[in-house]
């Protein structure tokens, strides 16, 4: 499996070859490339095959994540260079990628332009630097409140850098001032494996979050989440057979009042029955 990496250079695997500068072929490509780098639970560097999609989309929420007056947030992303380093800071570009058939956020109402005056001073490269951290600043716009845009975007070729690896040159985000999807439903943990919260109590639905919230009193927000997945076995099988069972029981009086079994109504598993069954496929 490949790993990004900023300077390339030749090994040698030790008593199998014999090394020698002449027989290194110099990196001497020119271009310099950005990538979006993604960890894991642990904060361990994710290998470049191991990137998924769940990986690349990130969900934010201004009621689950700023204060009831905050007007604007700001979302960091980090990624790292490929290619030479430089003794200059380098400026870099973003663009916005529009999603076929998604409400796609605009700019000026629900994030600040990538190309805005105020961005150009944090849209680059320290010198002799290779990693960066990208803030994406949010904007509370009042249609937030019953609805959720989102935002794709990517590197741009500036002069100073082009796009890298296909998959790891663009992100994928939610905005929306209702409860949202955290980002770490779907990102594995090292626990004996590579588990994730959707293995244990399954797909994302909002309906089925909001439950989650009311039934437990937890926040399910990305530290609890983790702290849930990773920590104590006990606990986490007690926390599950509790919403199956409160479900069950809610489902059950429903029913007996001559109404359905809650139902998701929103997003992929619209129409589908809210359920907190372990799915290993995923």
């Amino acid at each position: 499996m490949k790993r990004l990496y900023s300077l390339l250079a030749g090994f040698c695997l030790f008593g199998a070859v014999a090394c020698h500068d002449d027989d290194l072929q110099k990196y001497d490509t020119p271009d310099c490339r950005l990538n979006f780098i993604y960890y894991t639970g642990d904060s361990t560097l994710v290998e470049v095959s191991d990137v998924t999609d769940e990986m690349r989309f990130y969900s934010f929420s201004f009621a689950m994540s700023s204060p009831m007056e905050a007007e604007r947030d700001t979302v960091w992303f980090d990624a790292e260079t490929m290619g030479f380093l430089s003794d200059d800071a380098r400026p870099f570009a973003l663009q916005q990628i529009l999603v076929e058939g998604k409400k796609n956020a605009e700019p000026g109402v629900h994030y600040v332009a990538f190309d805005a005056p105020e961005m150009a001073a944090l849209y680059r490269v320290e010198a002799k630097k290779s990693r960066v951290r990208i803030p994406v600043v949010v904007l509370r716009d009042a249609g937030l409140t019953d609805t959720t845009v989102v935002l794709k975007f990517g590197f741009k070729d500036n002069g100073y850098f082009i796009p890298g690896y296909e998959g790891l040159d663009n992100r994928t985000m939610e905005i929306t001032d209702r409860l949202a999807q955290p980002e770490n439903w779907y990102t594995g943990y090292a626990y004996d494996g590579r588990y994730s919260l959707a293995n244990f109590i399954g797909h994302y639905g909002p309906v089925k979050y909001q439950l989650m919230l009311e039934w437990t009193g937890k926040p399910w927000d990305k530290d609890y989440i983790e702290e849930f997945v990773k920590g104590d076995e006990a606990y986490r099988g007690y926390m599950i057979e509790l919403l199956r069972k409160r479900l069950q029981e809610e489902n059950e009086a429903r029913l007996a009042a001559g109404e359905e079994v809650y139902m998701e109504t929103d997003g992929e598993n619209a129409g589908k029955a809210v359920n907190f069954e372990s799915d290993w496929s995923i």
